[in-house]
């Protein structure tokens, strides 16, 4: 059975972002599915309501903005194009002097660019995040960090010959993201570094086809006691 486009061919050839939903079907992994990921939601909402009283201790807050370069990984008709995010974390166990689980939260800008022989533009998704990080610090600076990052779509914006459409009902409103990053932080708490996230649940609404975000950045930070003295 052929997948059901969401657009007719006509509305290809001027919308071609179309595309992206219909692609081959391809089953989901169990942990995607939708009971999977209302089991998620909750294990995420008793992970933060059970971290934010450390708030009150003394702990370090972390600012971080990031710019660089953004795809939609699976589609062959999207390239690359550009994204970033801003954020703030804050400390919320301390696993050791050097190593920590911080919780935060942000927005991210994401999507990819096309250009073929119909159309080109962009693909242009906003997400609210919400970082939960593991982080190793050497005594020299040097930092590591991996967590998880769930992520909630505010806007999806088709932007193509002059003209901006609206598709956010077409994309999946929950995202999970695999954050991976690096960098050194100076003593007087300025960070340069770079991180990697990769959405590990599948954009499509519709079910055609698999698409997942990347987004790969280089970032600044600047970390404080909190609260101040």
């Amino acid at each position: 059975m052929k997948p059901k486009c969401l657009y007719t061919n006509a509305d290809l050839h001027e919308h071609k972002f179309m595309k992206f939903f219909c692609l081959p079907a391809c089953l989901e992994s169990f942990i995607f599915k939708t009971n999977s990921l209302g089991i998620t939601r909750f294990f995420i909402l008793i992970l933060i309501a059970g971290i934010v009283p450390s708030c009150a201790m003394k702990q370090a807050l972390t600012f971080d903005a990031g710019g660089g370069l953004a795809s939609i990984e699976g589609s062959e008709s999207y390239s690359t194009g550009g994204g970033g995010h801003a954020a703030v974390q804050i400390q919320t166990i301390e696993v050791s002097d050097n190593s920590s689980v911080n919780a935060g939260v942000g927005v991210s800008l994401q999507g990819s660019s096309y250009d073929d022989m119909y159309v080109s533009g962009s693909v242009r998704l906003t997400y609210l995040n919400v970082p939960i990080l593991y982080s190793y610090k050497t005594n020299k600076g040097i930092y590591g960090e991996v967590g998880l990052q769930p992520g909630l779509l505010l806007s999806a914006r088709d932007k193509y010959n002059g003209g901006s459409h609206d598709f956010k009902d077409q994309v999946k409103k929950f995202e999970l993201g695999l954050p991976v990053g690096a960098g050194y932080q100076f003593k007087n708490g300025i960070g340069l570094g770079a991180r990697g996230t990769y959405g590990l649940t599948n954009l499509n609404k519709s079910g055609y086809g698999k698409d997942h975000n990347l987004l790969i950045e280089a970032l600044v930070r600047y970390t404080i006691d909190w609260p101040l003295k």
